[in-house]
């Protein structure tokens, strides 16, 4: 029986192990972020896409990555945070926005709806919102 009672304990510390990181790395994965403060922004000449320069508002954390998506004619986008609490690693600043000719918003997350965070006006030039 000591022989069981090793391999099962050998296997309850292995899938214990295996727990305990697949839980670390779930809570210390970079997640969306809603605090995003834009600094600056350009569009290209023809349009096609804006260029961002942002970071976030609160005193940690950092900006790693945007996933784009188009619905109608908004751009939505969803910010996400770097791997970890306050890791440096992977950080950006730099973000290009591809834009659709018909592309009128653009969206920012916040949270569990998105906000304006910019707009086209009738002479085709992007204006942003205050927030």
């Amino acid at each position: 029986m000591n022989k069981k009672t090793s391999k099962k304990t050998k296997m309850l510390f292995a899938a214990a192990a295996v727990l305990i990181v697949l839980a670390a790395c779930f809570l210390l994965l970079g997640g969306r972020r809603d605090d995003v403060v834009i600094t600056e922004y350009s569009v290209s000449a023809d349009g096609g896409e804006m260029t961002l320069k942002a970071g976030v508002a609160g005193s940690a954390g950092y900006l790693r990555k945007i996933k784009v998506r188009y619905e109608d004619n908004s751009v939505l986008v969803d910010f996400y945070s770097t791997f970890g609490i306050n890791n440096p690693i992977g950080a950006k600043d730099t973000f290009v926005i591809p834009l659709k000719p018909d592309s009128e918003n653009i969206l920012f997350n916040r949270g569990n709806d998105y906000y304006a965070a910019f707009a086209k006006d009738a002479d085709g030039q992007w204006y942003r919102f205050a927030r």
